[in-house]
């Protein structure tokens, strides 16, 4: 899903970028999702992402998605910084995470959430293959 970014205004230097494969949820009113989570790593530090969109391509109104975007370490939660919701109408997002846990394998495992009219269903991304810096 993510085909390069820009923090800042400098340059970033990937050395590696792995996609899970899409999970698929829902109906939830009316609406499907999928969701997926990607981990890059830098010369330095690692990112993760987590990516939640309507199937359909349908925009939906402020807050109905989040998305929890978690780094893991060998096994171990390194990073993660709350939900962030759709703040506009919109068809699909996503949250990132990014630190330096110090050199290991890295790997991406989010959540999502869809809102059910009286609150929200959370959903696991599908873990990420790992990566290395």
């Amino acid at each position: 899903m993510l085909g390069g970014f820009i923090l800042g205004a400098g340059t970033v230097a990937f050395a590696g970028l792995a996609d899970s494969p899409w999970g698929y949820y829902g109906p939830i009113l009316g609406k499907s999702y999928r969701n997926q989570a990607t981990v890059v790593t830098g010369t330095d530090h690692a990112w993760a992402y987590t990516y939640v969109e309507t199937t359909g391509q349908e925009n939906l109104p402020a807050g109905y998605m989040g998305a929890l975007a978690r780094l893991y370490k060998s096994g171990t939660l390194c990073s993660q910084q709350g939900y962030t919701y759709n703040d506009t109408a919109l068809a699909g997002f996503s949250e990132a995470t990014f630190v330096n846990c110090g050199r290991g394998t890295y790997y991406s495992y989010g959540v999502t959430k869809a809102y059910n009219g009286n609150g929200y269903n959370a959903v696991f991304t599908f873990q990420s293959p790992s990566q290395n810096y």
